[in-house]
């Protein structure tokens, strides 16, 4: 509320071609985004661009935390790997996503599957960083004594070390998050006709100021959506790590 009441101060006290007042954007984001017509070429409505974004985005973040529970775990729990791996997940972790997006060029053209892959491999390193740390912290205690009372492996990992690991678990989703978000803006100006990334790069190259802020701010309302779920979702799971540490 602050933030955006400064940027109506300072749009209305300075004014500027390119930085309008948010009350401006928001009425223009409110009048074209309610544009109901398939065949419109710029004005389409907001449900269209989301769910195009959305379409890469959930799936990409679906297979980063299937790659990154498993594969951080076994990095984790197998001492071998975790020599073998570790180097590599480090190295490719380094490179930039900007830099990796020719070689998925090259390799997958310029459709979705490149957009899904290059979010994907950019999203599941600190997801997968933070559940090797998560697995990892469980004392050895604990694993010890659930040798002692011969619990089973599936009763192992879903009672004792997926909850022990849930903190570190939730920390790589909101950094996952955050980062898939980004790319998946990335991607989608690079050859997309559609997507709320699309959207921003079409109104900053044809100067429509009004419709590059509202784009900015849609992303920002997604970026905020996916944040309130994950709180969501951390309540309930995480109650126990809450009350211990109050």
């Amino acid at each position: 509320m602050a933030a955006g009441l400064i940027w109506e101060l300072y749009a209305r006290l300075f004014p500027s071609l390119f930085i309008p007042p948010l009350s401006e954007v928001i009425e223009h984001a409110a009048s074209s985004w309610t544009n109901l017509d398939p065949q419109a070429t710029f004005g389409t409505n907001v449900l269209t661009m989301v769910s195009a974004s959305l379409g890469r985005l959930l799936p990409a973040m679906g297979i980063a935390i299937a790659i990154g529970l498993v594969l951080g775990v076994a990095i984790a729990r197998i001492r071998i790997l975790d020599h073998l791996l570790t180097p590599v997940v480090h190295f490719v972790r380094a490179i930039p996503s900007t830099a990796k997006v020719p070689i998925f060029i090259a390799l997958l053209g310029i459709g979705d599957v490149m957009k899904i892959s290059v979010i994907v491999v950019a999203a599941v390193f600190p997801f997968m960083l933070n559940v090797i740390h998560g697995v990892k912290d469980i004392h050895d205690t604990t694993v010890d004594v659930c040798r002692v009372y011969r619990i089973n492996r599936m009763d192992f990992f879903f009672r004792v070390m997926l909850p022990g690991a849930l903190p570190q678990i939730f920390s790589g989703l909101r950094l996952m998050t955050m980062i898939a978000l980004i790319v998946m803006v990335l991607t989608e100006m690079i050859g997309a006709s559609d997507g709320v990334g699309y959207y921003v790069l079409y109104a900053e190259r044809r100067f429509l100021v009004l419709d590059m802020w509202a784009g900015v701010l849609l992303l920002g309302a997604i970026g905020y959506l996916l944040s309130v779920i994950l709180n969501l979702l951390e309540r309930p799971l995480l109650r126990w790590h809450t009350a211990q540490n109050s």
